[in-house]
């Protein structure tokens, strides 16, 4: 004799657990995609203005945070969270009176550029598609 009630239970979980389509829900959180820095250069202009240009896969998905320190030593810092560096060189000096060198570090999935300062310097930064420029430039007097 068939039991009627076993195929009725069959389908009633099938159709409370989602059936075989149902995607698979994964327990670890999902990783950010990570953005790259592919290019820095720097060119000083006249009136020893500086502009650094960091390029990066894709456009930044928000704004690098800047820290500014000035004891022990002057510098600037942006701090790019969810970006990795394919750049691994060290320090580039600059040689100008005012912008010692900079560096792009990598802790992670963290990127910093560090620029070293003789001294406190008016700066600005801009994004331009992928590219990050920093302009460097005594403050009026």
């Amino acid at each position: 004799m068939r039991n009627p009630v076993w195929p009725v239970l069959a389908l009633s979980w099938i159709f409370l657990v989602g059936g075989p389509a149902r995607e698979a829900v994964s327990a670890e959180p999902q990783q950010p995609a990570l953005n790259r820095a592919q290019a820095v250069d720097y060119a000083i202009l006249s009136g020893g203005t500086i502009v650094i240009k960091l390029v990066f896969r894709r456009p930044l998905a928000e704004p690098p945070t800047v820290f500014r320190s000035y004891h022990p030593a002057a510098r600037i810092v942006l701090g790019f969270a969810d970006t990795t560096s394919e750049l691994g060189k060290g320090p580039v000096e600059i040689g100008q009176r005012e912008v010692r060198s900079f560096e792009v570090v990598q802790a992670g999935t963290h990127t910093r550029l560090v620029i070293n300062l003789a001294g406190p310097l008016a700066y600005e930064s801009a994004v331009n598609g992928n590219e990050l420029l920093i302009t460097l430039q005594q403050r009026p007097r």
